[in-house]
């Protein structure tokens, strides 16, 4: 039949520099430096398009969305801690071991 020994397919990856399969034949390796990999945005770009004024159906730019900010602002809510809530935490974890404090 078609099937290749486990040997014999190692064999053709090597010899072709451990190319990647395609329709037509071995392709060569899509490695992507790290550095020059797509990057997601970051906290800051995030909240500035949560504060950004958006535009209208004119085109011209009017105040943010307040939906956006006030969904932005609850779940700031919602992450703040009490000191009484962060001293219970870490309490808890403490009491659990493996800190090492």
């Amino acid at each position: 039949g078609s099937h290749l020994s486990w040997g014999i397919a190692l064999d053709l990856i090597h010899a072709h520099g451990c190319s990647r399969p395609g329709v037509d034949g071995p392709k060569n390796p899509l490695h992507v430096p790290l550095m020059k990999r797509s990057k997601g945005t970051t906290y800051e770009e995030k909240i500035n398009a949560i504060l950004a004024p958006v535009a209208n159906k004119n085109g011209s730019a009017v105040a943010p969305s307040k939906r956006r900010r006030e969904i932005y602002e609850q779940n700031v809510k919602k992450k703040k801690l009490s000191k009484e809530d962060d001293d219970n935490f870490y309490k808890k974890m403490s009491s659990q071991g493996g800190s090492g404090i």
